[in-house]
């Protein structure tokens, strides 16, 4: 089985404040990198993020349901306890990462990679997977 890693352009420009990002930019977020920045508790459904890297960030306790995630790095971040509930996941690598508690119920993973990840009490029920891998 091979999974199609994300398509990221090679450089992209930082942003230094994902959540005016998110205020801005209501739904769609498109070719950022976001560094050490700490979003708790957002709540933002049917939110659609494409071609963006994700380093150290916590992103914990949200609820983030409905949305779209293509092309998309997480690496050494923290999703603990937050709610996917019926979101797609196209191309998107969890390196490293925290999704202790998350609920991912009803969701589309499609050549999503976990690799190295704490995933104790994260739901996945009721969703389908299609060339997706989990790896320590």
């Amino acid at each position: 089985m091979n999974i199609v890693r994300p398509r990221i352009p090679s450089v992209l420009p930082e942003h230094p404040d994902l959540n005016q990002q998110i205020e801005e930019y209501v739904y769609e977020i498109e070719e950022y990198t976001f560094r050490q920045q700490t979003i708790t508790g957002l709540q933002k459904s049917q939110l659609h993020i494409s071609s963006c890297s994700f380093y150290k960030c916590n992103l914990s306790g949200g609820k983030l349901p409905e949305g779209r995630y293509c092309d998309i790095i997480f690496q050494n971040c923290d999703l603990s306890n937050t709610d996917f509930t019926g979101t797609s996941f196209s191309r998107v690598e969890f390196i490293d990462c925290k999704l202790t508690g998350s609920k991912l119920m009803n969701g589309r993973f499609n050549h999503v990679l976990w690799k190295n990840c704490q995933a104790k009490y994260t739901i996945f029920s009721q969703s389908t997977f299609d060339k997706c891998g989990f790896t320590t």
